[in-house]
């Protein structure tokens, strides 16, 4: 049995007594002497009755680590990609091999990968999710599910042999497929509906768009988040943003942005967001209103809240007592 200790706030552990080497090789655990040869430090001993020191934090005014010395591949994973973050990244990822990573639980996690470094990031609202495994295969489909051709955005449905047989108890069936049903019955199999929208691009790679619950129609106009979100992000000074519709007599879609630094005068920045996102999209597609946050609130889960946001920025506006 191995008895173990977290050190200062839980980033580290003391291994107080080790087992034997072959269950060490079975459990992954091993003296610290070892881990210090990979560079991680001890947070101090309690021999003699002395309390170690907790695990220190960067220090004060020390610059950004730069990953390129120690780090050979960095994957990324779960959510969709954003080119902006690895732009402000790049500079402490030279030499680093980049790997977006993309499956859901039910084609058993894995399911494509896009490898690229720093010099060679897209200019698409997301970094594509690359090409199925090769035990995996990918097709993009309509509501019908009917496949599409390149460059038309779908449903991305996995197929193959990770594909799992469904879940406990019966329940959402739907979400499982046969390939015939896409008709593609030369390689029949299980096929898994992923309800994310993707589009397949001249490379071959899938490009990641967003969730199907996540496409909003304003008036009629669909609206794609994440295309929306790509130029938001585009417009000099700004570093975030998020979206709501407004349902009533006339639809209204509003935006929530995040300036890089604080503006004197919020209404003139969020003409200036309007203004250059007129220049390049239709005008349905313009936010009717932008509000300008110093943050995005985030729920349990880490996910923007907007409803949240507007609550708080209900609250900022009004007059104090």
């Amino acid at each position: 049995m191995v008895r173990s200790r977290r050190c200062g706030a839980g980033r580290e552990w003391r291994v107080r007594r080790l087992p034997c080497r072959r269950a060490r090789r079975r459990t992954g655990v091993w003296p610290l002497r070892r881990w210090r040869r990979r560079g991680v430090r001890s947070c101090g001993s309690r021999r003699r009755g002395r309390r170690g020191p907790r695990c220190p934090g960067p220090p004060p005014g020390r610059s950004a680590p730069v990953y390129g010395g120690t780090t050979r591949a960095l994957m990324f994973g779960g959510e969709g990609l954003d080119p902006v973050l690895l732009r402000t990244l790049a500079p402490r990822l030279g030499g680093v091999r980049l790997i977006n990573h993309y499956g859901p639980t039910e084609t058993t996690i894995g399911a494509c990968a896009h490898v690229f470094d720093r010099g060679s990031l897209p200019d698409t609202p997301t970094v594509p999710i690359g090409r199925p495994a090769w035990n995996t295969r990918a097709h993009v489909v309509d509501d019908q599910l009917r496949p599409v051709p390149p460059g038309v955005a779908g449903e991305l449905v996995i197929a193959g042999r990770a594909v799992a047989a469904g879940y406990l108890g019966g329940r959402g069936g739907d979400r499982f497929v046969d390939e015939a049903d896409l008709g593609l019955a030369d390689v029949p199999g299980r096929a898994y509906r992923t309800g994310d929208v993707v589009e397949r691009l001249d490379s071959g790679a899938l490009l990641y768009l967003g969730r199907r619950d996540d496409q909003l129609k304003v008036s009629g106009h669909r609206v794609e988040l994440g295309e929306l979100r790509h130029h938001v992000l585009a417009v000099p000074g700004v570093v975030d943003a998020a979206f709501e519709v407004v349902r009533g007599p006339v639809d209204t879609l509003e935006a929530f942005v995040v300036p890089a630094e604080p503006w004197p005068d919020a209404r003139e920045f969020a003409d200036r967001v309007r203004i250059s996102l007129g220049a390049v999209l239709p005008s349905v597609l313009v936010p009717n209103e932008v509000h300008v946050v110093a943050r995005l609130l985030v729920d349990a889960n880490g996910k923007r809240d907007v409803r949240a946001t507007r609550r708080r920025l209900a609250e900022l506006a009004r007059p104090s007592r």
